[in-house]
């Protein structure tokens, strides 16, 4: 059956095609100015929603790293605690060691042993009593001014453990447990030290102290290798994350972005199309009812 095309459905589609070859002329210039291939979910709802889990991840991951920053910074500062701790204790064993030596020693060096044992006692509380932005890096969750506090010093208790969410289904302690390191109230090191102290002042025999000095310093050796262990999964923490992150960027920006060359080519395409339809439809336009009667 013969169907007429008059001039009006001509102009019509003229124009319909102008239109659309102008839209995806202007979705490629969006495209080569923004170098994103999707501007809006419509463009590619699939990309769009494969994007948007990618950015949930990274925002997911993003935590992940300040996480991961805090607590290399809890770790870190228990690590270098512990060792300032061990060194101490190894200095209150060397004073032991000497005053171990009975009969050599004067009141005048006895009291200064003694003294100086004192100092370390002292310098081993501010040990225990460390804190990080204001939080007791020895006494877990709990808010007390001071993970050791009175005389003898008692461990605060805590009511848990400090934990940062280190990966998707990964947490890792960061604080250490003071009581265990330490001691508490009459059991403590710190009370081990006073006795100490006196002892040596008045000249009794101390050299069985040095067995009990040596097993003090091997709970914080124990402790400080439990904190280097927890330092170690934190940095695997880490490199799991750098290649987690690698791999969200890369699935976001597959989905969303275009590589230059390709919206050059698309552009400098649409531009070509988009001028033929212009050029197509003035002829359409300015042809008259004379040209169709000539």
């Amino acid at each position: 059956m013969f169907q007429r095309v008059t001039h009006q459905s001509s102009i019509a589609g003229a124009q319909q095609r102008l239109q659309t070859s102008q839209a995806r002329y202007t979705s490629a210039l969006e495209q080569a100015t923004s170098q994103r291939r999707v501007a809006k979910p419509s463009d590619d709802p699939a990309a769009t929603g494969t994007a948007m889990a990618a950015r949930s991840g990274q925002r997911a991951a993003e935590q992940y790293g300040r996480n991961i920053n805090d607590a290399q910074l809890w770790l870190g500062t228990l690590d270098s605690s512990l060792s300032s701790a061990t060194d101490l204790l190894l200095r209150v064993r060397d004073l032991t060691l000497q005053a171990a030596n009975t009969g050599v020693h004067s009141q005048e060096s006895r009291d200064a042993i003694a003294q100086e044992i004192g100092s370390l006692r002292q310098d081993l509380l501010g040990v225990a009593n460390t804190t990080l932005l204001g939080r007791n890096v020895f006494a877990g969750t709990s808010a007390a001014a001071q993970a050791f506090a009175g005389e003898p010093p008692v461990a605060a208790p805590a009511p848990g453990a400090v934990l940062r969410r280190v990966g998707e289904g990964q947490s890792v302690r960061v604080d250490a447990d003071g009581a265990a390191l330490f001691g508490s109230g009459a059991g403590s090191l710190f009370t081990l030290l006073d006795g100490l102290a006196a002892e040596i002042r008045s000249g009794a025999p101390v050299g069985g102290r040095l067995a009990e000095l040596d097993a003090r310093r091997q709970t914080l050796l124990l402790g400080q290798a439990d904190v280097g262990a927890r330092y170690a999964a934190v940095g695997r923490a880490a490199d799991a994350l750098g290649e987690s992150t690698a791999l969200l960027e890369s699935t976001r920006s597959a989905a969303e972005d275009i590589e230059l060359a390709e919206a050059a080519l698309n552009l400098s395409s649409r531009q070509l199309s988009y001028q033929a339809a212009l050029s197509a439809t003035s002829k359409v336009l300015n042809t008259s009812l004379m040209d169709y009667l000539s």
